[in-house]
């Protein structure tokens, strides 16, 4: 409660894992995988027709020595002021590059009026090759809401039924 959550890395030792079966059984070397979390640590306010957004703390920065495949996944939730319903936009940047289309990104929450609360997520893969990697999450809205909270309490608080979590896996090929 109140200390952010930092970025942090978890191996995992996938040895018995094996690729594709080939003409002589199964192939491929043994894997590994490494895991990267990071949480926002502060509240994300949106406003109308804003263009996409930085969510605070919800980015994190690895190195691979190798090319690899990486898994994004995303995890917020999202509080409207009005409740006129809203349509919020979700993407990845990565090295500075978003990911997905121009205005929406690589996924849309879409919510009728009437609606207060939704929590909604978006994954992605790629491969990308070796050097140090930032990837952030964003998020935009386009609807004439008067404003919506990303990860927050209206107001701006964060309780603990609120949350935004950015997480990468990296599996070495």
């Amino acid at each position: 409660f109140g200390i952010p959550f930092l970025p942090y890395k978890v191996s995992i030792n996938l040895g018995a894992h094996q690729g594709d079966t080939g003409p002589t059984g199964p192939a491929g070397p043994s894997g590994a995988a490494r895991f990267y979390t990071a949480e926002r640590n502060a509240p994300a306010f949106l406003t109308p027709s804003m263009p996409m957004a930085h969510i605070p703390g919800m980015a994190v920065t690895f190195t691979l020595d190798k090319t690899s495949r990486i898994y994004m996944q995303s995890r917020v939730t999202i509080r409207t002021q009005s409740h006129q319903g809203f349509h919020v936009g979700f993407d990845f940047e990565v090295d500075g590059a978003r990911q997905g289309e121009t205005t929406w990104g690589l996924g849309i929450e879409m919510d009728p009026p009437g609606t207060w609360w939704e929590q909604t997520s978006i994954d992605h893969t790629m491969i990308l090759g070796p050097g140090t990697h930032h990837i952030q999450f964003t998020a935009n809205q386009t609807l004439a809401d008067a404003g919506m909270y990303i990860g927050a309490e209206w107001g701006g608080g964060m309780p603990p039924y609120t949350y935004g979590r950015l997480n990468v896996w990296v599996m070495d090929n």
